[in-house]
């Protein structure tokens, strides 16, 4: 019973943040980080926000990374202007973590 409630808790939880999370996107990259420093204070938060290069989200677009630290290690050392959203999520079959690109913030 206990466990059941803290589970209910628990996708209560994580619907709240989606929700919240997806008016952020709406409204810019600065409402998306408020609301991830929020969640993040809760432990609610399985998002992170990383700068990469133009060049590293051009090779990234025509699908040249086939894992994420390929993704990341092309990101060292170069001009990081360009953020973006990406979802981590343990995989217990793994052992280790899913990454998904939730959103590429572009200027106008």
């Amino acid at each position: 019973m206990v466990t059941e409630t803290k589970a209910e808790m628990d996708a209560e939880l994580e619907m709240d943040f989606m929700r919240e999370l997806e008016i952020a996107k709406q409204h810019g990259l600065a409402m998306v980080k408020k609301v991830l420093i929020h969640w993040r204070e809760k432990d609610q938060c399985g998002y992170r926000l990383i700068n990469f290069s133009k060049e590293t989200v051009e090779q990234l677009i025509k699908g040249e990374f086939k894992t994420f630290d390929e993704l990341l290690n092309a990101n060292l050392d170069q001009n990081r202007v360009v953020p973006i959203l990406i979802r981590e999520n343990f995989n217990s079959k793994k052992d280790d973590y899913d990454y998904y690109i939730e959103t590429i913030f572009l200027d106008k």
